[in-house]
């Protein structure tokens, strides 16, 4: 393996940007003593997302998983039910079924957007379930389908209306998963928004950070008190130790929804940011044969959370491991898709509907440096390296 570059420095895959008044809203806390679940801030950044995103409710908690599992238990979603994912995403999606005792059916993917595949599911539901009493169940095993858990990747956002639209045929609730989906919409609204139910991630890589947190976003003020009750242990009094369900320590603190909302405010900068970036790897790349990207459909406004390559290897000659690793090599952080779920351990029981589409991205996908501050001198480096490397054929 051949080393392109002597620089010595890590180009980062996705880091946050820390321009706003974090510094001023996290020392408020400490001053204030409002370090943990108690404080202002959860309840401002509540308020100042669901305002952004265009929702009545907004519930803050400590990760996405933990909003993808409050989402599903607010809908009764549990043991014998069955609940629709698509088959590439981040485990936790799947993961927040199996935490409620229900079991996903995983859809494979649309080749070109990486979202689930509508065509797929459509043929599914209407060729292996059956309607009764408007209740959607699998024909085979005659449990209950009761949500669809459709995931915005990337920063993209697959055609929600016509899930939206196959989800109100089959009665199925949908729950969003747009972990990767701040700022992104579909024909000018917020995804996150369209389904029963939305969630979103502050992870320290995702386009704006709260350390570590979560959001759940809903025009139901009956799910919205639910997944709030839920969050704190299912407390029933304020000033007693009372409860009357089993409950979960899912709040987030005063400092994470600090941070949250110092990054909220400079939400349209990073997004600025990061459509500068993906417009530079899209023209610096458009003549190299055998390189394509994952692109969002035309009524999609993109956050580019993170730029991703396709390698067609049958042409370039050379594999995605190969060109990660030589990426790696000069400091460039790069990384593959997720694995597909049905080839994980705990799923490999579960239904699957599909071919290889799945597995076929995930073997040819490249996620590139995309963080907001990426200054241009590093993406040209990384833009030449894989042009060297491609002209090459190491």
């Amino acid at each position: 393996m051949q080393k392109l570059s002597d620089k010595k420095k890590i180009i980062p895959l996705n880091i946050p940007l820390l321009k706003g008044n974090e510094k001023k809203y996290l020392l408020e806390c400490i001053n204030s003593n409002f370090v943990s679940s108690v404080g202002p801030f959860v309840e401002d950044f509540e308020n100042r997302f669901a305002k952004e995103v265009g929702v009545k409710y907004a519930v803050a908690c400590s990760s996405g998983t933990s909003a993808l599992h409050l989402s599903l238990l607010s809908l009764n979603i549990g043991k014998g039910d069955l609940v629709i994912a698509p088959n590439l995403t981040f485990i936790a999606t799947v993961n927040a079924i199996k935490y409620v005792g229900a079991e996903p059916i995983l859809i494979d993917i649309d080749k070109d957007t990486g979202h689930l595949d509508l065509a797929l599911l459509r043929d599914f539901l209407s060729k292996r379930c059956f309607i009764r009493k408007n209740i959607c169940y699998h024909s085979i095993s005659k449990k209950r389908i009761k949500a669809i858990m459709p995931v915005h990747i990337l920063g993209h956002s697959l055609n929600i209306k016509k899930l939206k639209e196959i989800g109100q045929k089959y009665f199925l609730k949908i729950v969003e998963d747009a972990a990767e989906g701040i700022g992104v919409t579909y024909s000018g609204k917020n995804i996150g928004t369209f389904g029963t139910v939305g969630c979103f991630s502050f992870n320290g890589n995702k386009t704006i950070t709260s350390g570590s947190g979560g959001m759940i976003v809903t025009n139901s003020k009956q799910i919205a008190k639910k997944v709030k009750y839920l969050s704190t242990q299912a407390k029933n009094k304020k000033n007693e130790f009372i409860h009357n369900k089993i409950g979960y320590n899912y709040r987030m603190s005063n400092l994470h929804a600090a941070l949250g909302l110092a990054q909220l405010e400079k939400l349209s900068l990073y997004l600025s940011l990061k459509k500068k970036i993906s417009k530079r790897y899209i023209k610096s790349l458009k003549d190299i044969r055998g390189i394509t990207y994952i692109k969002p459909l035309e009524e999609v406004n993109s956050s580019w959370w993170l730029f991703t390559l396709i390698n067609e290897s049958k042409i370039t000659k050379i594999s995605s491991n190969k060109i990660i690793n030589i990426f790696n090599l000069n400091g460039i952080q790069a990384r593959k898709l997720w694995k597909p779920i049905n080839l994980l351990k705990p799923y490999k029981k579960d239904i699957f509907i599909g071919k290889n589409a799945s597995y076929q991205l995930y073997k040819n996908a490249i996620s590139l440096p995309s963080s907001a501050n990426l200054k241009k001198a590093d993406q040209d480096l990384i833009i030449n390296i894989l042009i060297d490397m491609l002209k090459k054929n190491i």
